[in-house]
């Protein structure tokens, strides 16, 4: 009798910690679900700023057609007056660095 009273205590003990583990379970995986995609977001928006701008190459190759166009109005030479164009060096900031590398 004594065996049998352990036995269904036992298995009520185990049915409750098998649902509690169930439960943590599921929440895990719904945190570590969150937790990707938030990451993920973050990587997409920080992915850009790892390569130079096409934008600010634009703005510099055009600024220096500018520059000369001006000079060679103004009846100056233009090799005397302007230097030949060369595409400013491009350092991703530390930040994107950091967050892409995670």
């Amino acid at each position: 009798k004594l065996w049998v009273l352990y036995n269904t205590q036992a298995g009520k003990d185990d049915q409750e910690r098998a649902e509690s583990w169930n439960g943590d379970t599921q929440g895990i995986i719904i945190f570590t679900g969150l937790f990707s995609a938030t990451i993920a977001s973050l990587l997409v928006n920080s992915y850009n700023n790892l390569i130079p701008s096409s934008g600010d190459n634009t703005v510099s190759a055009l600024t220096h057609i500018s520059e000369q166009l001006a000079a060679h109005f103004n009846g100056t030479p233009v090799s005397g007056q302007v230097p030949a164009f060369v595409m400013p060096p491009f350092h991703p900031p530390p930040s994107a660095v950091v967050v892409n590398t995670l």
